[in-house]
Formats: C-alpha cells, sequence, structure tokens
C-alpha cells in the first residue's frame, strides 16, 4: 500500500491487517531530520556557524516539542486514526512509514538533514489534472512570466494581482506577467497583466510525461508548492522568489533550499 503524507489512518489500518505500507511526499523538507534547520519556521538556511547549527538545533527541538502538544492544543485524539504515539523508538515520525519514504523532489535541491534511513529521493512526479481550459496562446514575439499563490483567500488573490501589476510595469514593454488564480474570478487585469483560471505552460502528453517538456516561459514565481516547483524544474523555469514571499505554514522551507 502506498498512502499520500496526509493520510495518517492508513499506516495503523494496515499493520492491522499485516499489509507493508509505504509513504509518498511531495515535500520532504517537512520531514524532520537529525540535523540542518526544521520546517514550519520561516525558511532557516544551514547554519554555518556554531552559533547557526546551535540555532537549528534548538528549532528541531523546538518544532519536536510543538507537535507532541498539538493535538491537545487542537482538542483532537490522534488516537481516532489509530496513531498510539507521534514519534518511534528511533525518532522517527510515526505517521511516515517505517519502510520506505518516496519523497517526490530531486534530492539536488533539498538540505543535507540527515533524514530517516527509509527516505528516497525519487524526483517529481507531475501529473495536472485534465482541465476544460485551453493552453495560453504565448506571443512568441514576448516573454512570459507565470505567478502563482497557491491559496483560496479572495484578499490575497487581490494582493497578488496588486504586485503583478506593480511589477508589469517595472519590466520591459516584451515582458507579460500571467497570473493564475486557480478558480473562476471575475477580475480586472492591470496592464501588462494576464490573468488564468488555471494554466499548464508546459503541456505534454501523457506517454511522454518523463521527457523535457518544452518551455513556454522564461521564468515561474510558484507559491513553492511540490508541484508547481517540480513542473518548473521539468520545463527548465528560472523560479523566482520575491521578497516577503511564499506565504503559508511552510512554505518557506522549500522555497529556502530551491
Amino acid at each position: 500500500m502506498i498512502a499520500d503524507f496526509t493520510m495518517g489512518a492508513v499506516g495503523p489500518a494496515a499493520d492491522a491487517v499485516g499489509s507493508p505500507w509505504w509513504t509518498v511526499h511531495p515535500s520532504p523538507c517537512a520531514i524532520e531530520g537529525r540535523s540542518g534547520p526544521p520546517s514550519y519556521l520561516g525558511g532557516w538556511r544551514p547554519g554555518q556557524t556554531p552559533l547557526g547549527r546551535a540555532r537549528d538545533a534548538a528549532g528541531r527541538r523546538w518544532v519536536r516539542a510543538f507537535k507532541r502538544v498539538a493535538p491537545r492544543l487542537a482538542g483532537v485524539r490522534l488516537s481516532d486514526v489509530g496513531l498510539t504515539r507521534i514519534y518511534r523508538d528511533d525518532g522517527s515520525e510515526a505517521i511516515y512509514s517505517a519502510e520506505r519514504v518516496l519523497a517526490l523532489t530531486p534530492g539536488a535541491v533539498e538540505y543535507e538533514r540527515d533524514l530517516p534511513p527509509a527516505v528516497r529521493y525519487v524526483g517529481p512526479v507531475l501529473f495536472t489534472p485534465p482541465v476544460e481550459a485551453a493552453p495560453p496562446d504565448l506571443d512568441p514575439a514576448l516573454r512570459h512570466v507565470l505567478v502563482t499563490a497557491g491559496t483560496h483567500l479572495p484578499w490575497h488573490k487581490q494582493a497578488l494581482l496588486d504586485a503583478a501589476g506593480q511589477a508589469a510595469r517595472s519590466l520591459p514593454d516584451d515582458v507579460r506577467v500571467h497570473v493564475s488564480l486557480g478558480s473562476a474570478v471575475a477580475v480586472a487585469p492591470p496592464p501588462g497583466v494576464v490573468v488564468h483560471d488555471y494554466v499548464e505552460l508546459c503541456p505534454r502528453p501523457a506517454p511522454l510525461r518523463r521527457r523535457r517538456p518544452p518551455r513556454r516561459g522564461r521564468c515561474a514565481r510558484p507559491h513553492a508548492g511540490g508541484g508547481a516547483a517540480g513542473g518548473g524544474v521539468a520545463g527548465g523555469l528560472r523560479p523566482v522568489r520575491p521578497r516577503g514571499a511564499p506565504r503559508g505554514r511552510r512554505r518557506g522551507d522549500p522555497a529556502a533550499a530551491r
């Protein structure tokens, strides 16, 4: 059985029937390691000095302590999904398989953090659910930049559009900024900005997904999610992380590494 990293009930259920199970994880930066910077603290880079390494160690202990008390703070019982403890005797997280964790990123883009031996980097697995929208019509005489946010919060979508408009005004005339909002929104885009619901800048037939897709943009400003980052790497697109972004509970961690 292969389970998504968010499906905490799968492991205990598989153990109960004697079935082996693996975990698939698109963001291995969230897996706790025995060295290096912890996740969830805003996107730390590895400490290079004794003081920096001491900061990393303190951060790892803080994250581990918080995870122990988080269920009580949230008023939930992990035993309801079969989890009797958060950590195994070897210190690894019980929610992930002890046999194999398939990390869906290239190992070269992750920090060295002494992860559990079950973790194997297998590279991004790219899949875009079928959508009815046609691929964007990109003028080959122009340069194109894709901006995504990874959120459905209306206020943040408007802030994203405002920021894209400011960027478009400061860029050369041959640059078009494309903003993907992820859902149908009736908005008036700023000059130089093209708004899409969903967009695939690197379309490719299913049998060719392991090949390098044709590059249709010059760079991407993704929200640091695993799929967006993997698609950019596969398409040869330069990722850009602006100041103050990304936003989210742990988006800073993959952004810091990439």
